[in-house]
């Protein structure tokens, strides 16, 4: 027997089918991932890198595209709690492919003293469909970094190598829960210079000279508004500029600080020997002096009455002023006067005067004698002999 099947009519041919197209468009694959959001961040310190929170690609059933741009620097794709068996990206800006569960962090540079900066995440961008893209800005915005100008007192001691330390200032107009650049200036004459952060007590930090290189210097966090330097005084004679300059690395104050040593300016006592000298006009010599107690230059002055000059140390005969120190040998030339004349030359060393007397004539008597006498009366006035005074060229006393 052969049993006969009429063609179905084609509304039932598309009913058949419906079943297929109902299946066929709730298995199309989701592009449209979850919203994002990246926190922004507040920089301490101007110029450092700062890393994001570690997001998660999520909502999505399919590979998108992830685009990285703006003041962005780097991407770490599944490199931080990453799901097992997706292994780590590292890149910079540019467009990367994503599936649901990878996780990235982007890493962004601040900027200057005030300065905001924005790096930018989009995802599914490579779609074409507007519904299908989700975005997100972080924002980096650097703290007020530049102080205003400030300084500290300059200082004079008398020794070298004398601890010696700056009055504690406050920076001004400036944030200070910021960490600003820092750059230590230290001069030749130094070996280092310590830099103190705090009030009453402050915490000193040592920086050694580098060549003629400014040294970085790490501000402390909360205290870098309140500084105060300290250091070991220089040779004499040796003035050091110190510069400490705050801000960003483009943008900086400086403050400066001149500290030196005068060295001890005052001698010991000093004698030069008053002379009497037999002819009259000729030029005499005193005796040398060596000078002691001295730690720094210091000046002398001679009067210039009578042609009086000086040497130091036997050098050539000089006038007026010069400038002595430790241990230098001085000695001082006049010319004598008529006979009887005395003529004064006045030396001042460091504020210790002396006075040089050039006597022209012998002041000098020969030997004379007073004849003792016995077996006189209790109280009755006795006469000595009588002596004449010889060998006198000049008035004597």
């Amino acid at each position: 027997m052969i049993i006969r099947i009429k063609a179905l009519p084609i509304a039932a041919k598309f009913l058949l089918m419906l079943p297929l197209l109902v299946t066929a468009h709730f298995a199309h694959a989701d592009s449209e991932p979850d919203a994002i959001a990246l926190t922004p961040t507040t920089c301490e310190s101007p110029d450092t890198l700062k890393l994001s929170e570690n997001l998660e690609v999520t909502g999505i059933d399919e590979t998108i595209s992830l685009d990285l741009s703006g003041d962005a620097q780097n991407l770490y794709l599944n490199c931080f709690d990453a799901l097992p068996g997706r292994s780590c990206t590292v890149g910079g800006p540019g467009r990367y492919s994503v599936s649901n569960g990878d996780k990235f962090t982007v890493v962004a540079s601040c900027g200057a003293s005030e300065e905001q900066k924005t790096a930018s995440v989009v995802l599914g961008a490579e779609s074409g469909i507007p519904t299908d893209v989700q975005s997100a800005d972080w924002v980096l915005t650097t703290l007020d970094v530049i102080p205003d100008q400030f300084g500290w007192a300059d200082k004079q001691v008398v020794d070298p190598g004398q601890l010696i330390a700056t009055e504690i200032i406050n920076l001004t107009d400036f944030d200070t829960n910021a960490k600003p650049v820092m750059k230590l200036l230290i001069p030749e004459s130094l070996d280092s210079v310590e830099v103190g952060f705090g009030g009453s007590y402050p915490a000193f930090y040592r920086y050694y000279r580098n060549g003629t290189l400014p040294i970085t210097v790490n501000p402390v966090v909360g205290k870098a508004g309140i500084l105060s330097l300290r250091v070991n005084s220089p040779p004499v004679g040796e003035p050091a500029l110190i510069t400490l300059e705050v801000g960003d690395n483009t943008t900086r104050t400086s403050g400066t600080w001149t500290v030196s040593s005068s060295g001890d300016m005052v001698p010991d006592a000093y004698d030069f020997v008053d002379r009497s000298v037999p002819t009259p006009d000729s030029f005499y010599s005193s005796n040398v002096v060596t000078l002691s107690g001295l730690s720094g230059p210091t000046p002398m002055s001679v009067s210039r009455a009578n042609k009086t000059s000086f040497t130091i140390n036997g050098g050539p005969l000089q006038f007026g002023t010069a400038t002595v120190h430790n241990g230098d040998q001085i000695q001082l030339r006049a010319q004598a006067g008529p006979l009887g004349d005395r003529r004064i030359a006045n030396v001042n060393i460091g504020g210790v005067i002396d006075r040089w007397t050039l006597t022209t004539g012998d002041t000098i008597p020969n030997k004379f004698d007073f004849v003792d006498q016995s077996t006189v009366n209790a109280g009755v006035g006795v006469l000595s002999n009588t002596v004449t005074v010889s060998g006198l060229t000049a008035p004597t006393t």
